[in-house]
């Protein structure tokens, strides 16, 4: 985030249905420009940036993402409920508008022995 902002942090645990077990810890910084975002955010059921471009009328042109694995502190553990020191995957997003204004900021981690990355590659 940038230095010298006001940001409202957010954090949320995401399962899967019918299975209590956490498959993310997100914890997201959002600009606090955005008016009343903090009174928002409680309802939102979906993705927040789409929250962000429905009701600030915001256009996000740009979303950067790094990925890379960690070893979860006991806090981290506990909270994915596996045991500390545990391998995970940490993704870093950052989510721009159109006047490359930072709006959110999100990191995700997710359990490794719950979490698979698929990708598919098309040739044509």
């Amino acid at each position: 985030c940038e230095k010298g902002r006001e940001w409202l942090r957010v954090e949320t645990i995401r399962t899967r249905p019918g299975d209590r077990r956490p498959i993310c810890h997100t914890t997201m910084y959002l600009n606090a420009e955005l008016a009343d975002i903090d009174a928002r955010v409680e309802a939102v059921t979906g993705p927040i940036s789409a929250m962000i471009e429905t009701i600030y009328g915001l256009r996000i042109t740009e979303i950067e993402q790094s990925m890379q694995a960690v070893s979860l502190d006991a806090a981290g553990a506990r909270r994915l409920r596996v045991g500390a020191g545990s391998p995970a995957l940490q993704a870093v997003r950052r989510y721009y508008d159109a006047t490359r204004r930072l709006v959110e900021l999100a990191i995700a981690v997710h359990p490794g022995e719950r979490f698979v990355y698929v990708t598919r590659l098309r040739r044509q």
